[in-house]
């Protein structure tokens, strides 16, 4: 589910950044820093959602707030401002549902393997048919 919600969301971003290098030269430097920001903390938040970090959730709610009211002030003179605004509420409501479902479905699952501790036992021998050929078993 986290790794749907990450791909979803690598292709927006994704699309935002062609967007944001095909019309950055027309752009405010606020606005262009604005959606940099918003890539920005896309990456920051996949990470954390990966690893399972309590801030994830929180940051891309953030994010999503940011991204609505940056549709905002890019629409605000759009004679389809309304239903694109809206739109862009629609989306951005469906990935709030979608990542606080993320977030507690993290929340309730087993540790990640990379977070269980590893014995301090040394390995066990190989026997002489595991190892390659040409190669001497350890002693």
């Amino acid at each position: 589910m986290i790794n749907a919600y990450v791909v979803v969301g690598f292709l927006l971003a994704s699309a935002a950044t062609t967007t944001l290098l095909e019309v950055s030269k027309s752009l405010h430097w606020i606005e262009n820093l604005s959606i940099v920001a918003l890539v920005m903390m896309s990456l920051a938040v996949w990470s954390g959602l990966e690893e399972r970090r309590r801030w994830a959730v929180p940051l891309e709610l953030i994010k999503l707030t940011g991204a609505v009211a940056l549709a905002v002030w890019f629409l605000r003179a759009h004679p389809l401002k309304l239903p694109l605004i809206a739109a862009s509420v629609a989306v951005a409501a469906g990935l709030g549902v979608w990542v606080l479902r993320c977030g507690k479905a993290a929340s309730e699952a087993p540790a990640h393997p990379a977070d269980t501790p590893v014995p301090d036992s040394p390995p066990a021998a190989m026997a002489p048919a595991d190892h390659p050929a040409g190669t001497p078993a350890a002693s």
